[in-house]
C-alpha cells in the first residue's frame, strides 16, 4: 500500500512553537538540534550506500525509528512519515523497497530540511 506523505511538508504551527521553545532555552539550541537531525539523516543515507546484500537491517531500523521520533517532535511531519516507512521496511527485512523508497524520496527528505532551516532563519 503506497505511503502517504503529508503536504506541506510542515506542520507549520507546531514547528513554530517547539522552534520557540527551544529558542528561550538557549539561541543555538535549534540550530544544533537541526544539525544533529541533518547528520542522523546523513548517517541514515551512508548505511543505505553502503548496504551490502543480506547485511542486518536492525541498524537502520533503530536509526530510522529515532529519526521518525525526532522528526515529528519538530513538527516535520513528511519526515517522520518517510523515516516511519523506513523503519517499516527494516523490520520486514525488505532491503531492496527500503533502498528504492530512501531513493526515491530523497528530494522530499532534503526539502523538509530546507523547511526548517528556514524556519530557524524567520524571527520569532
Amino acid at each position: 500500500m503506497p505511503v502517504s506523505i503529508p503536504s506541506p511538508l510542515l506542520d507549520e504551527l507546531r514547528a513554530i512553537e517547539i522552534r520557540d521553545i527551544f529558542r528561550l532555552a538557549g539561541d543555538s539550541l535549534y540550530a544544533k538540534t537541526l544539525n544533529n537531525l541533518a547528520r542522523d539523516i546523513a548517517l541514515f543515507a551512508d548505511a543505505v550506500r553502503g548496504y551490502v546484500t543480506d547485511a542486518p537491517l536492525d541498524p537502520m531500523r533503530h536509526l530510522a525509528h529515532s529519526l521518525k521520533g525526532a522528526s515529528l517532535s519538530l513538527g516535520a511531519q513528511a519526515l517522520g512519515v518517510i523515516f516511519g516507512e523506513l523503519e517499516h521496511l527494516a523490520h520486514a527485512g525488505d532491503a531492496l523497497a527500503l533502498l528504492r523508497f530512501h531513493a526515491d524520496h530523497l528530494p522530499l527528505i532534503t526539502q523538509s530540511q530546507d523547511a526548517l532551516r528556514q524556519l530557524d532563519s524567520r524571527p520569532a
